[in-house]
């Protein structure tokens, strides 16, 4: 069951944004919407004569990324679609400064860097989003030009060159699993992240968890040996290679945050008949191979172990109030971090009163989740914790930009249990509109949410 980010999009429509609509396709569907992460490709630059060619080019940009791990192990857990948005004129402009008629502003030479390639009227990509597919969970821009560019922001952007597939893999790296670049970008890029740190001290390094598995290490950048990456040959730094472990794991870590493995389970109903015997079953989406743990437990005794189902035979109730949970877990050797045995653990509760009647009562699924709301938003936005698991401890709330940097005043609160609710105010702070982050941070957890600004 999919945690929800991106709420009340009717809000665009009340911001005065143009209403149209375009043709969305349907380019692999592995699930509902709701229990999935919804990847939607849009394309700049391609002409209405030139849609099947963009359609192919979706087709080329998706078959690269699910032929790498983590992407491979987790395909199930996607569905990719893409809207056809033609543009009057093929390609890129030259330059920021002189744009061409193609429908998104796509221009390389951004900041000053010529591969540096991305869509500028962000207002008509918010527009067309929100009118034509609203439960996005990413977004990839294509832009149909042979040259060399792509650019990470909120938006994963790659040209139609050569290379283009590897240049989408690493944007979404940025874009999705929030890492920094492993080669040396320049000073304006130098922050601590995930993979990135000016931090040498093996006892407090944040990838010491990684230290010497696949190589991985310390590594100060040549440019600027104050700053260090976690491995010599990631994807993050050359094309054409494999995520090293400290970026796969943040990439599974996103993967798991958005998506449960639990889709569903049954019985799911208040009140449900229990006879001599019920099965107790639940719907999971598995990866592969497939690393999903489940541990059934009757009245704190362990009764089942990595099966989908239980057989609850009711001689083996004790007379009167029965509990049956099932806890499931992704034990991918891919995570390391401690938070992820709390944050990505599931559970589902079943009471059951062992009655003449054998009647249960309404199931509960636990999982801790975050939503910001509403989003779109304009003055002010509420952060939900939803502490479904008794984790007392203290979360630092920020907001950030998407190169990291903390806009406003950190919030300290603290969470336990139930639902817990924030505000944070965004009328005395001068940004443009566009896309946020709402970072939840405690300890070795950090969670982002991506939030729009409109107003």
């Amino acid at each position: 069951m999919k945690k929800s980010f991106l709420l009340s999009f009717l809000v665009f429509t009340t911001l005065g944004l143009d209403a149209q609509s375009f043709e969305v396709d349907t380019v692999s569907m592995t699930g509902d919407i709701s229990d999935r992460i919804n990847m939607v490709f849009l394309g700049d630059g391609y002409r209405e004569s030139e849609m099947e060619k963009f359609s192919t080019d979706v087709k080329w940009m998706i078959n690269a990324l699910f032929s790498k791990p983590p992407y491979s192990n987790y395909r199930s857990y996607f569905n990719c679609f893409s809207i056809k948005v033609p543009s009057e004129v093929s390609g890129a402009a030259e330059d920021p400064s002189s744009l061409i008629n193609n429908y998104f502003g796509s221009t390389f030479n951004y900041a000053g860097i010529w591969r540096l390639v991305v869509p500028t009227r962000t207002s008509r990509i918010n527009t067309v989003l929100a009118n034509n597919f609203p439960s996005y969970d990413q977004v990839f821009m294509i832009v149909n030009d042979s040259r060399y560019g792509g650019s990470g922001g909120w938006i994963a952007t790659s040209t139609t060159h050569t290379d283009g597939p590897e240049i989408c893999i690493h944007e979404l790296g940025h874009s999705f699993g929030g890492l920094s670049d492993e080669y040396w970008a320049g000073p304006q890029y130098a922050r601590e992240n995930i993979n990135m740190t000016a931090i040498t001290d093996t006892g407090r390094v944040k990838w010491k968890r990684w230290l010497n598995y696949k190589q991985t290490g310390i590594y100060p950048h040549t440019e600027s040996p104050s700053w260090h990456r976690p491995h010599q040959n990631c994807e993050m730094r050359y094309l054409n290679r494999q995520f090293c472990p400290v970026c796969t794991e943040a990439t599974v870590g996103r993967i798991l945050d958005l998506v449960s493995p639990l889709t569903s389970f049954t019985p799911a109903e208040e009140g449900f008949e229990f006879t001599v015997d019920t099965i107790f079953s639940l719907d999971l989406l598995k990866p592969e191979p497939n690393t999903l743990m489940t541990n059934w437990i009757l009245n704190g005794d362990t009764v089942n172990h990595n099966s989908d189902t239980y057989r609850l035979i009711r001689t083996s109730l004790n007379p009167g109030i029965n509990h049956l949970s099932c806890f499931i877990l992704d034990t991918t050797a891919m995570m390391r971090d401690s938070s992820h045995t709390l944050v990505h653990l599931s559970k589902v509760n079943w009471t059951i009163d062992n009655i003449s009647s054998g009647i249960g009562h309404q199931p509960v699924e636990e999982r801790m989740t975050f939503s910001a709301w509403p989003n779109p938003a304009s003055d002010l936005i509420h952060l939900d914790i939803n502490a479904n698991s008794h984790l007392d401890t203290e979360w630092t709330v920020r907001l950030l930009d998407n190169s990291g940097r903390v806009l406003g005043k950190p919030a300290k609160i603290r969470a336990n249990f139930g639902l817990i609710s924030h505000t944070i105010s965004l009328k005395k702070l001068n940004i443009p509109d566009g896309q946020y982050f709402i970072s939840v941070r405690a300890k070795d957890f950090n969670y982002r949410i991506p939030i729009i600004l409109v107003r």
